[in-house]
């Protein structure tokens, strides 16, 4: 009897173990809320033709029903990305969802109407209202779906638009005319002086932290580098002067979150790096073993990045050093994996 009871102790202080490693059954299934990574953060990417999700240290992979573009919240717990279907021509059904980082909707928007579906959405820097295109219209509505307000009415570039840091506007591109900016609330809309010579397919559009510049560069995957040669522009705050011009065959600009960092995707050199220079865009510098990179994101602290490269023949989700060391595989199967942000915290 006495063993028995030792016996039982035994599986009793395993069993509790087991529960907290989560470790034990042998199940495949993920769990519903995704532990805390080894690496900070939460990595966002393209997989295949949907949207997926995984720790920054590459463990806990798990889909979504979502595609385009993706943007995190401010507090990093929530993305928001299209979702639904597209129709055959071209116009969008699709709706705007709001997921958590297990995968799951937490809200969605429905069209406007039919055909004029969500291209894509950003959150506003506080996380209380959605700035979206539909069919080529720049709308800014609250998170809760309420008070929706048309900013532009035609010809916003797709994902050519950003708020400033402080909430305060927003940026946005319309092809043939240039760049606008205007309060969120529909008011104070104003044409930048400066002139920004593109003939691109697709913008990015990015403030630094402290708002005094935007960025301007090409959206673009790999195939499409060889296409065009594409400048990268700095732009005063107020539209009024370009301060800078970035020559070369360039893409996929964006700051780091201190705002201390510009970094693009180049062709320059033949090869596609990823280069980091100051803020003002001055001295570019490759950063070592990212060949074949085609986008790229920061991490929360500035110090590693996450890019995509199809170096190896397919396309994967690499994490690295900013000094080009530590590089690792996050993905490493045989879809198409691109287009990684990550989490601001």
């Amino acid at each position: 009897m006495k063993k028995c009871f030792q016996d039982v102790a035994k599986w009793t202080a395993a069993l509790a173990l087991c529960s907290a490693l989560s470790s034990c059954g042998g199940g495949s299934g993920s769990p519903s809320v995704p532990t805390t990574p080894v690496v900070a953060g939460t990595i966002a990417y393209k997989a295949q033709n949907r949207n997926a999700l995984m720790n920054a240290d590459g463990t806990q992979k798990r889909g979504t029903d979502g595609f385009g573009f993706i943007d995190f919240s401010p507090s990093g717990q929530e993305i928001l990305q299209a979702c639904g279907t597209s129709t055959g021509d071209g116009g969008f059904n699709s709706a705007l969802c709001i997921y958590g980082l297990d995968g799951t909707v937490h809200k969605k928007l429905e069209p406007l109407d039919p055909g004029r579906g969500y291209r894509s959405g950003l959150w506003s820097p506080d996380g209380k209202k959605l700035a979206f295109v539909a069919a080529d219209e720049l709308y800014v509505i609250d998170a809760d779906g309420s008070n929706l307000v048309q900013l532009a009415s035609a010809g916003v570039v797709d994902y050519g638009y950003a708020w400033r840091p402080d909430g305060s506007r927003i940026v946005f591109f319309i092809g043939e005319k240039g760049l606008f900016t205007v309060a969120p609330d529909g008011s104070d809309k104003q044409e930048a002086t400066a002139r920004i010579d593109v003939s691109i397919r697709g913008l990015r559009l990015a403030w630094s932290s402290g708002g005094q510049n935007i960025v301007v560069s090409a959206t673009s995957d790999a195939a499409s580098f060889s296409l065009f040669s594409s400048r990268i522009f700095i732009v005063n705050a107020d539209g009024s002067e370009t301060k800078r011009v970035i020559e070369g065959n360039n893409a996929n600009a964006r700051y780091s979150r201190d705002g201390k960092t510009l970094g693009f995707v180049s062709l320059r050199d033949g090869v596609r790096r990823v280069y980091l220079a100051q803020a003002d865009g001055s001295n570019p510098v490759a950063v070592a073993n990212t060949e074949g990179a085609i986008s790229f994101d920061f991490s929360p602290d500035g110090q590693s990045i996450a890019f995509a490269s199809d170096v190896s023949g397919n396309s994967e989700i690499y994490r690295i050093k900013r000094d080009g060391s530590e590089r690792t595989n996050l993905t490493n199967n045989p879809q198409e994996d691109s287009r990684p942000v990550w989490s601001p915290r």
